[in-house]
């Protein structure tokens, strides 16, 4: 709930104001503004309190929808994650970050091929296959509904480990 303020103008009038900011900077344009007559005053006033509380109503946080971390260890071609469910309230792309990627190859640790599925009724829907370098990969905002990714490849050995696993949707 709004606080409602009253203010009492020059020459005797009140206004309530929905927001103590607004009075308040409406009363800093009372204070200077002796020489701007009655029409002008208030049209100042109207537009501060337009424009503040439009940032009030105006303003949205942008973040996912949704996330949740992990890790993983000893993970084979086919192995898949925890499913998770996008409602696709926002515009947010689905990525899949990785950080301390290691392998049982040779020459360490050089990619992995991640598949991000859509689990519906019948086969799974396939949404791309992404190459993460130990990095964020992405594939854009997809429709609602519940995903998985699946570990397709491993490139320099054919066991993966990540420190941390981050998904966001």
């Amino acid at each position: 709930m709004i606080a409602k303020h009253s203010h009492v103008l020059p020459g005797g009038g009140e206004r309530a104001f929905p927001c103590l900011l607004a009075w308040r900077l409406t009363s800093i344009i009372d204070q200077i503004g002796w020489g701007m007559n009655v029409k002008n005053r208030r049209m100042a006033q109207g537009l501060v309190t337009g424009a503040v509380l439009l940032g009030f109503v105006g303003a949205t946080p942008a973040y996912a929808e949704g996330s949740w971390s992990s890790y993983i260890t000893g993970w084979t071609p086919g192995s898949e994650s925890r499913r998770w469910v996008d409602n696709n309230t926002d515009s947010v792309s689905t990525s899949v970050s990785f950080s301390g990627c290691s392998s049982d190859g040779g020459t360490g640790f050089r990619q992995a091929g991640l598949k991000v599925w859509k689990d519906v009724l019948g086969p799974d829907d396939d949404k791309g296959t992404r190459t993460n370098t130990c990095n964020s990969v992405s594939w854009g905002d997809l429709a609602s509904g519940e995903y998985y990714f699946e570990l397709w490849s491993v490139t320099s050995g054919g066991v993966l480990s990540v420190n941390s696993v981050t998904t966001r949707y």
